[in-house]
């Protein structure tokens, strides 16, 4: 007996290390890959951006620095799911190369459990990359847009497109507005809802064609007050002019509407309910929300078809190898990614098969691969 438990803790003991040393192995190809790719991302358009603000329009260097740093969380989004494709491809390509890989299957070791840490590692990497994309960028890309409004000496848009406002009273939610279009020049919004609140109650609801901001007021034409009952009855009650309180002025709606990028998710999907509430295409939106989790959950996929195409035979150098061939899987996941993208947004397919099937695609073809290469 005494044998047998010696031989499962060595067994356990050799698991660990397995799980230690492939983890290393790692680490250094991933932090070279963020390094790299966010420089390629930097170095392509950032820079000339900065250059510009300091040059032609005056730019302070804090201030391009600021814009700099605050660009950085969107960069890494997308160069973290990259990142993990160079480096298990080099990983698994330098344990090939060295022989490795064939020691440790010759110990008993499959392709898959060779695997399971990188999945693990990936699997992390998906977790930080959500929480970057929904806690950190949405705030991050706010504030480096208007940085960088500030510093073109430009004024907020003046045209734009589903505002969503909301007044809030010690943590209540008083009222919701939405607004199909504002037109900051002649300060109108246009196809506006206004959803009012007792409590966690929707009291009544008002639908007017077009709200004026007149003499320091918004005025509310062509609509229908809709007042709701205790026994759920509905009392609609049609104006031709009415003034109305809204929180907001113009000045704080051109300053405070949010683009999708400044935006997580659970604001999209907010955008989303009440333009579907009034009949409005969301289908961009939707499929903008699903690639939220598409793209940081393209670290698994790379990771499944990374590994057995890492394992390849091959001659010369493996870094110049993992370089490339990332480059090309990346392309083809760039533009499987933009078609279906295109069609979920036009409406032939569901914006949730649109986000992912770039991801689908690829990661079928992984598992393909790595079951072949563990056999």
């Amino acid at each position: 007996m005494g044998s047998v438990k010696e031989k499962k803790f060595r067994i356990s003991g050799h698991l660990g290390l397995l799980d230690r040393f492939i983890l290393q192995a790692l680490m250094g190809p991933f932090c070279l890959g963020v390094f790299a790719f966010t420089t390629i991302f930097v170095g392509s358009d950032l820079l000339f951006r900065l250059a510009e603000l300091m040059v032609k329009f005056g730019a302070s260097a804090w201030t391009a620095f600021r814009i700099f740093i605050l660009s950085l969380p969107s960069i890494m989004v997308l160069t973290f799911p990259m990142s993990m494709l160079l480096a298990v491809i080099l990983t698994f390509s330098r344990l090939s190369t060295n022989s490795e890989t064939i020691a440790l299957m010759a110990g008993g070791f499959s392709l898959k459990r060779l695997v399971l840490p990188t999945i693990i590692f990936a699997l992390l990497i998906v977790i930080f990359t959500i929480f970057l994309n929904e806690a950190i960028v949405p705030d991050s890309n706010l504030i480096r847009n208007r940085l960088m409004r500030d510093a073109l000496g430009e004024k907020p848009i003046k045209t734009q497109r589903n505002i969503v406002l909301k007044d809030f009273n010690s943590g209540q939610l008083l009222s919701l507005i939405y607004a199909r279009e504002f037109d900051g020049t002649n300060l109108i919004l246009k196809g506006v809802t206004v959803q009012e609140f007792e409590g966690d109650i929707l009291s009544r609801v008002t639908r007017a064609e077009s709200v004026v901001w007149t003499e320091n007021a918004w005025y509310f034409y062509n609509g229908t007050v809709y007042a709701f009952g205790d026994d759920g009855k509905v009392f609609p009650l049609q104006f031709k002019k009415q003034i109305m309180y809204l929180p907001q002025s113009p000045e704080d709606i051109a300053a405070e509407h949010k683009s999708v990028a400044e935006m997580n998710t659970n604001e999209i999907k907010e955008r989303i309910r009440i333009m579907a509430e009034e009949g409005e295409d969301t289908a961009s939106l939707e499929v903008e929300m699903h690639m939220r989790w598409a793209i940081p959950f393209a670290s698994v996929i790379f990771t499944l078809i990374g590994a057995p195409l890492g394992l390849q035979p091959r001659r010369g150098g493996t870094t110049g190898f993992s370089f490339g061939l990332s480059l090309i899987i990346i392309f083809v996941y760039y533009v499987l990614t933009t078609f279906s993208n295109t069609l979920g947004q036009q409406g032939s397919i569901s914006s949730v098969l649109s986000a992912w099937l770039a991801n689908i695609i690829i990661g079928t073809m992984g598992f393909y691969l790595l079951f072949r290469a563990n056999r």
